[in-house]
């Protein structure tokens, strides 16, 4: 019979936690890509309505994925993505193992 310590269960839970917002980050990218591959070069006007070039789907995803890296290392938890001065201006943030 195998003894789990109060340790053992907090590392679990952040964990569990971090799991969950590589999850979250790893979807918000897969939808951010696909939608990107089907915007025009340059932002569009139809009938009044502005359609998102490729440059501001992008830019989206990267305010969105760092958010998402922000609130992972605000409750404590390693970072996901490295910091941008870590390493040269990605368009992308780099994930962490």
């Amino acid at each position: 019979m195998t003894v789990v310590t109060e340790e053992q269960k907090v590392a679990a839970d952040k964990k569990a936690r971090r799991d969950w917002y590589k999850k979250i980050a790893a979807q918000r990218r897969e939808e951010g890509l696909k939608r990107s591959f089907k915007a025009g070069n340059k932002r569009q006007y139809i009938m009044g309505v502005s359609v998102p070039s490729k440059r501001d789907i992008m830019s989206e995803l990267r305010a969105d994925l760092i958010n998402i890296n922000q609130q992972c290392v605000g409750e404590g938890l390693p970072p996901i993505f490295l910091d941008e001065d870590d390493q040269p201006m990605p368009k992308l943030p780099t994930p962490v193992e």
